[in-house]
């Protein structure tokens, strides 16, 4: 559980791990200097289970996750948001899945709490559907997995090489790492959902530079050598037009010439109609755009 000034949520955090119906656990709390009291809060918890950790991670909360990932000392690693909430029975159903067959990780669907208008949608399962498993191709064109549900074996974490403290991957990190796991065996994401996502305004990011970084995640692996060129090109696509919709929310036309490159180089029909649809769009007076 990486934290940092969250005193207002932490202690509901924690107390979410600590009442899990699965008992053998530790939870280790690595905190970037916090100065809002949240170290009384975790000490207050009188629990052997909880190791409290103080790291300067300079920004990079992926530098905080790693940190933990070298603390833990148990053979499966879950992640909690230090804001976000688990249900009770999350890791007991979620174990049993790890050791299906072909499987390097297991998360979950959510539920939002708090102000939902800066909750976006995540995945939307058919009423049979008890869970999807996810290959590498498929998590390239959309990450499938809340970082809070996540559950994974700590030796293929580590085999991996953690999580990347690169800048230009910043809030996209986790999705990168997902990348690289996915390439062991498939992601499964249970339609269950096992935790509470925390949404408020001062948490909703500028989704224009969160889409770019994916644009790098996307470099770093055609250099690896580990994304084919079909997948790519898709995939590429893909989120020029998310980074073209992502300049269109904030009426920025910086987003047009990534509107064009999706429309040029998708081999994908979908992709093709967002980026006509929003080309269109910037065409409109912003009055008319926005109702449309």
């Amino acid at each position: 559980m990486p934290t940092y000034n969250h005193a207002p949520y932490i202690s509901e955090a924690i107390a979410s791990v600590l009442c899990q119906s699965y008992t053998d656990l530790e939870l280790i709390v690595v905190d970037n200097h916090s100065t809002d009291g949240t170290r009384d809060l975790v000490e207050h918890f009188r629990d052997s289970r909880v190791r409290y950790h103080q790291y300067r991670n300079e920004g990079i909360i992926a530098a905080s996750r790693n940190d933990a990932l070298r603390l833990a000392t148990g053979d499966v690693v879950a992640f909690i948001d230090s804001d976000d909430v688990w249900d009770r029975h999350k890791l007991a159903t979620q174990l049993p899945h790890l050791d299906a067959p072909d499987v390097t990780a297991v998360a979950s669907n959510f539920r939002p709490i708090g102000d939902t208008r800066y909750c976006r949608r995540h995945l939307s399962f058919k009423p049979s559907e008890r869970y999807r498993d996810h290959s590498y191709r498929e998590v390239a064109f959309g990450n499938p997995v809340m970082t809070s549900s996540l559950i994974a074996r700590r030796t293929d974490l580590v085999e991996v090489g953690g999580f990347d403290v690169s800048p230009e991957l910043a809030f996209t990190e986790d999705w990168e790492l997902w990348l690289r796991m996915s390439r062991r065996g498939k992601i499964r994401v249970l339609a269950e959902p096992l935790i509470s996502f925390r949404v408020y305004e001062r948490k909703a990011r500028d989704t224009r530079q969160v889409s770019l970084n994916a644009l790098e995640i996307f470099a770093k692996h055609e250099a690896l050598s580990y994304i084919d060129d079909e997948t790519l090109g898709v995939a590429v696509a893909n989120y020029a037009a998310t980074i073209g919709k992502a300049h269109l929310d904030v009426n920025d036309r910086a987003g047009i010439p990534y509107y064009r490159k999706a429309l040029r180089s998708s081999p994908d029909r979908r992709h093709k109609i967002r980026a006509i649809a929003g080309l269109c769009l910037f065409a409109l007076p912003l009055k008319i755009r926005r109702r449309t």
